[in-house]
């Protein structure tokens, strides 16, 4: 018997073996993370809920929509359960940030601060624009995964779980590996203040300021300029919709401009963005050769995951 026949999907090894290991990271660096406590408990409590929760589907013999309403449920608490724990253990971690040795970077591969250089072209449209292209983040995957629910192509959003995964995962373990914080955030800093010259303030003309503002609220890490999880997660669904006649007319456009507006909106140093581009890439290539290449039929991506016709009441 394989794990297959106990209920467990590829996406289950991922959730899992995340959870254990901050669980183990931050047991063994208690002492210097504040809130180890907590942090232990809430990611432990998921993981023996998540499991249960896989094998009590299993036992039931659940359809494949209960299973996909389940996983996709688990990796929304997913963000909320490790996302929020993660400042405390990269300031228990580190000492200092790493936002000179980023800049550096971008100086040394073009010759300039590239952020900086965009002022001239700052426009309020144009911030508009790009604030709402950056916020496309947290609404397109939703569409996508709408979409992929209403052709009830199980075999794609079990590679979406797997690409997902892989690229969040793979983006905090950048965050915790070199925490910094992004151009705007450390600009704040007075002794960074020789470092980072802005003299021009990123304002929009009717939306950017409140989406800049509700993103700004939202991000309570303030430690994950590299890599770009942005950059990453965009380029991932760019690659993995390539083929999809339907789906890539609003991955590539939105997904496009918010690569860009990573670094036009002070979120990002250039070099974040080109490695979470790479990231992205070798993550939606990752989950296509371990779960298996979409197959293209009429146009958009079909599977023979496909839910069965008998499965479609309820």
């Amino acid at each position: 018997m394989n794990l297959r026949d106990l209920g467990f999907r590829k996406v289950d090894g991922l959730i899992l073996g995340w959870v254990f290991s901050v669980v183990v990271l931050v047991a063994f660096a208690r002492h210097r993370i504040d809130h180890s406590a907590e942090i232990i408990v809430r990611h432990a409590t998921y993981g023996v809920a998540y499991l249960a929760g896989v094998r009590l589907l299993a036992r039931l013999q659940a359809r494949e929509m209960a299973q996909l309403w389940f996983r996709f449920g688990a990796i929304v608490a997913f963000f909320f359960v490790t996302f929020f724990g993660l400042a405390d253990i990269i300031r228990g971690l580190h000492s200092r940030t790493y936002e000179l040795e980023l800049l550096a970077a971008d100086r040394s591969l073009f010759g300039t601060d590239v952020v900086l250089a965009l002022e001239a072209w700052l426009h309020p449209l144009a911030v508009d624009l790009f604030e709402a292209a950056y916020f496309s983040y947290f609404v397109t995957p939703l569409i996508v995964f709408g979409v992929l629910v209403a052709r009830r192509d199980a075999e794609a959003i079990d590679r979406l779980y797997v690409a997902v995964l892989l690229t969040v995962i793979s983006s905090y373990i950048g965050y915790l590996l070199v925490p910094a914080r992004s151009p705007y955030v450390a600009a704040q800093d007075p002794a960074l203040s020789d470092a980072f010259r802005y003299t021009v303030e990123v304002r929009g003309l009717w939306i950017g300021d409140f989406l800049r503002s509700t993103i700004d609220s939202w991000d309570t890490l303030k430690l994950n300029a590299f890599p770009s999880d942005h950059a990453a997660i965009a380029m991932m669904f760019i690659w993995l919709f390539r083929r999809d006649r339907t789906l890539r007319f609003l991955v590539f456009p939105s997904y496009s401009l918010l690569i860009i507006s990573t670094i036009y909106l002070r979120y990002h140093f250039v070099v974040d963005v080109l490695v979470g581009v790479a990231l992205g890439l070798t993550t939606a290539i990752t989950a296509e050769r371990w779960m298996g290449a979409p197959a293209v039929t009429n146009g958009s991506l079909r599977g023979p995951g496909r839910w069965a016709p008998e499965e479609n009441a309820g």
